[in-house]
């Protein structure tokens, strides 16, 4: 419509590229998130190995008295350790980018912005570590 020689857009159009915006901030936000996660747990996996083979080397020093097994329990120790604050550092990026995402979903909401799925429903989170 043309209004003292202005164009006005249409509504549908603006909110069509509102909704645009809005999918892929979630999108790329819920991309984050499965990244996170999937370094996480792949952490955990090794954090779970280095907590076996310090107990299998262990139960030998223990039993046969291998000292050159304890530089290795030491080392898998610390393993442990590093592995441990990389996941905790990893679920509060999760927790921080879930809440950015629960952000999007409530300001889509607010300005009647349609996107797919819910955002709740755009990410999965794991607990603990």
């Amino acid at each position: 419509m043309a209004l003292f020689g202005f164009r006005v857009r249409s509504t549908d159009r603006d909110s069509a590229g509102d909704a645009v915006r809005m999918q892929r901030l979630a999108d790329a936000l819920s991309v984050l998130v499965a990244e996170i996660e999937g370094e996480r747990s792949g952490f955990r996996a090794r954090r779970e190995r280095a907590a076996e083979n310090a107990a299998f080397s262990m139960a030998a020093l223990e039993d046969d008295g291998a000292d050159y097994l304890s530089e290795k329990v030491d080392d898998l120790t610390n393993s442990m350790s590093r592995y441990s604050q990389r996941i905790a550092a990893l679920q509060a990026q999760s927790e921080f980018v879930v809440g950015l995402l629960d952000e999007v979903g409530l300001f889509a909401r607010d300005y009647g912005i349609e996107i797919r799925g819910s955002t709740t429903a755009l990410h999965r989170t794991g607990s603990g570590y």
